[in-house]
């Protein structure tokens, strides 16, 4: 099946997504007038998310490495951030930046039995050389993004098949609480939620793997609508996992594929996408 991973925009308005294959990833650039080239190739992993820097670097997630490779604005592999933990392998996945310029990352591993992911910081005053974890004890946490106020930051979490809100503290650390970290949604169909993506009031669209569509969330973990691919109820282009937000416009992006054919759908959105460190 093809399958498209880890879309996101650049402050020029190009939209980028990973079309994925062991050993075999494309990075596509698509500009505003909808042309199409290879931004960058990876013959050796996988890259299944991508994060741009403001001064326009762009850091791709290598799930199969266990890295994130540093590519520059021309798609120029600049450097390689191999991660480790402890002699564990770690598969990131989803990335922001803080405003800071810190890398948040997830870490795609573990499951009910064994609560291994998390999301890990590389500080950006260490060159992205020192890696701290932020929050562990995760199922295979996916998805992340920081709600604009700065109050919490949100998960998919793959194997409880939920969205985790996890309350901050005014330094941007997890709260010691009762109620965080807390299950805020959680998926009750066969189907499993992916990545997602933010609006700048804070309601979060969700991508939901094998489902054909993708749910949006209010600011407290309540859906509000289902964004469904064409042909849904036929069962065409069920791969949905990811989706992009535009920052200047109420427009998404969402990511869907089947045996036959990759697309990238348009559907209107409640509000323009977050403003992420990318546009600063």
């Amino acid at each position: 099946m093809p399958s498209l991973e880890g879309p996101v925009f650049d402050r020029e308005g190009n939209f980028y997504c990973c079309h994925t294959a062991p050993g075999n990833t494309s990075v596509v650039k698509i500009a505003p007038d909808g042309e199409q080239s290879e931004f960058y190739h990876n013959d050796v992993g996988m890259t299944v998310g991508l994060a741009f820097h403001k001064d326009g670097r762009c850091f791709a997630a290598d799930m199969l490495s266990s890295c994130i490779n540093i590519v520059s604005s021309e798609g120029q592999l600049l450097d390689t951030i191999t991660l480790d933990d402890d002699g564990r392998r770690m598969r990131p996945d989803c990335m922001v930046f803080r405003e800071n310029g810190d890398l948040c990352f997830t870490d795609l591993s573990g499951h009910l039995h064994n609560p291994s992911g998390g999301v890990y910081v590389l500080r950006a005053d260490s060159g992205y050389k020192e890696m701290e974890l932020l929050i562990g004890g995760f199922c295979a946490p996916d998805g992340i993004t920081f709600a604009p106020d700065g109050r919490s930051m949100w998960i998919t979490e793959v194997s409880t098949n939920s969205v985790v809100r996890v309350l901050l503290d005014p330094k941007g650390s997890p709260r010691v609480a009762q109620h965080s970290p807390l299950c805020a949604y959680r998926n009750a169909s066969s189907s499993n939620v992916d990545t997602h993506a933010m609006d700048e009031n804070g309601f979060i669209y969700v991508g939901i793997m094998m489902g054909g569509r993708a749910v949006v969330l209010d600011q407290d973990g309540i859906p509000v609508a289902n964004i469904l691919a064409p042909g849904f109820e036929e069962g065409k282009l069920r791969y949905t996992p990811n989706l992009a937000l535009k920052r200047d416009a109420r427009e998404g992006y969402l990511l869907a594929s089947d045996e036959e054919r990759a697309v990238v759908l348009r559907f209107e959105a409640f509000a323009p996408g977050q403003r992420l460190y990318a546009f600063e």
